[in-house]
């Protein structure tokens, strides 16, 4: 008698186990991860997540348009003449909206200093700007964003300059004791003009006593040649609005404003917030990075021969704000 088959073995599903979540909480504690996972991703391999289903593709859809914005925002960033020593895509696109919004329009100051002997100042080589931290590149990019307040009336074109301030060579004593402080000049060259008439900027701070500053700005047109003219603050053949804001060791900000954008200099008005801790901190920082906004330029006597675009558009807002009072 043949032998009979031995009866099947019937498995009965478990369901899931207990350590498989199910779809839903799978996708659920996907979308609770999708910032942080598509920040950590490849453009590829996000691709490929996107394909697994629809219900995943329109979860990290967002997250990823995200990533690829911070991506876009961080090459133009690198783009500029600044090195940063972190990543920088890992910041989002807020923070480097802000920091490409503060540092593309910036145009860096140089040292200004005695070339000759009679022959004038002139410009020296141009120092990189590196951020060693975001906290840093987001400390300047709200200087910059205060520096513009400061200065600029509604929307008008303004000149925003990047500064190093660093402690002068010479300090005067004041009257009761209080020390002034002269920041080293600098300045900035527009050599692509008419050989003859390169139009040249310069800044001066002084600081002190207390909480009291002063600021002066110069145009120069003609080099060091014998028809060569200035324009200054000082001597009010040059009227302009400016905002000085420098970030301060530890945090804080200094703020030095020139309001008044009509000729005549020595009547301006000048506010000053956080001078005398930006003095003290230059006495053991070796150079504090500043944000300078220049706008309503206005020539005292005639202008110079050749401007660059930046500061025509400048000069005509004021120009036009004149005429419109």
């Amino acid at each position: 008698m043949p032998a009979m088959p031995a009866p099947r073995e019937r498995r009965l599903d478990p369901g899931p186990r207990a350590s498989e979540p199910p779809p839903s909480a799978a996708i659920a504690a996907l979308g609770d991860a999708a910032w942080t996972v598509t920040s950590l991703m490849s453009p590829r391999s996000a691709k490929a997540l996107e394909l697994v289903s629809p219900t995943v593709h329109a979860l990290l859809l967002p997250a990823c348009q995200r990533v690829a914005c911070a991506a876009e925002l961080a090459r133009q960033l690198r783009a500029l003449p600044c090195s940063f020593g972190f990543p920088l895509r890992h910041l989002g696109p807020e923070v480097l909206r802000e920091a490409l919004a503060a540092l593309r329009p910036l145009r860096p100051l140089r040292r200004r200093e005695l070339v000759g002997h009679d022959a004038g100042w002139a410009p020296t080589e141009q120092e990189p700007w590196h951020f060693r931290s975001p906290a840093e590149l987001q400390a300047f990019a709200a200087c910059a964003r205060a520096a513009a307040a400061g200065a600029r009336r509604g929307q008008e074109p303004v000149l925003l300059l990047g500064a190093v301030l660093r402690r002068g060579a010479a300090a005067a004593e004041a009257e009761e004791g209080l020390e002034r402080l002269a920041v080293l000049p600098q300045g900035l060259e527009w050599a692509e003009g008419p050989g003859a008439d390169p139009l040249q900027l310069g800044l001066r701070l002084s600081l002190g006593p207390g909480d009291h500053a002063e600021v002066d700005l110069e145009l120069g047109s003609g080099g060091w040649s014998p028809w060569a003219e200035t324009w200054s603050l000082r001597d009010g053949t040059l009227g302009a609005r400016i905002c000085v804001a420098a970030e301060l060791p530890g945090g804080g900000r200094a703020v030095i404003r020139r309001a008044g954008g009509s000729l005549g200099a020595p009547d301006a008005c000048c506010f000053d917030e956080g001078v005398a801790a930006l003095q003290d901190a230059l006495r053991w920082v070796d150079g504090i990075r500043a944000a300078v906004c220049v706008s309503s330029l206005a020539w005292g006597k005639d202008a110079p021969p050749w401007c660059p675009p930046a500061v025509l558009r400048v000069t005509a807002a004021a120009e036009s704000a004149a005429a419109a009072r």
